[in-house]
């Protein structure tokens, strides 16, 4: 005879789509002292899937499920590039651009005046990062009358 929890647990499973998963360990403990992949609750996880979870990492299967990037590779790097740029405009005060030769390299483009501060220097460098990774022209960051503005490096 089958206690409430194990026919909770197997009701969940039909409900689920997977009957085969009412024979799966129903806690974690239980999976790691088996030494079983997975195991299953019937509960929801955090994220409002009911599926079994992998032992290892105590996530559901479909929040481990890889997914497809929102970004690419390259919009990644460029990202990181200014990045990396937006820390150097705040550390030093001055201005600089990424500047293409035999590596990527920061070069000053006013060192007479002091830059100020200002709120969207990261969302300046997001935009020109997005551009270049778009369309391979490399772009700088360079200060307008009120706001930071993108414009195409020379």
């Amino acid at each position: 005879m089958l206690t409430d929890r194990e026919k909770a647990v197997s009701d969940a499973a039909v409900r689920a789509g997977h009957p085969d998963w009412a024979g799966l360990p129903m806690s974690r403990k239980e999976a790691q002292g088996l030494g079983k992949t997975y195991y299953f609750t019937g509960r929801l996880c955090p994220y409002g899937h009911i599926a079994r979870r992998i032992t290892l990492t105590d996530k559901c299967e479909y929040c481990a499920l890889p997914r497809v990037p929102d970004k690419t590779t390259e919009q990644i790097i460029w990202e990181d590039r200014f990045s990396h740029l937006a820390d150097k405009i705040e550390a030093t005060g001055r201005l600089h651009y990424y500047k293409k030769g035999k590596s990527f390299d920061y070069r000053v483009v006013e060192r007479d005046r002091v830059v100020p501060d200002f709120d969207n220097l990261r969302a300046a460098c997001a935009k020109a990062a997005k551009f270049t990774a778009r369309d391979g022209v490399l772009r700088c960051v360079m200060p307008g009358a009120t706001r930071w503005v993108v414009k195409i490096a020379v």
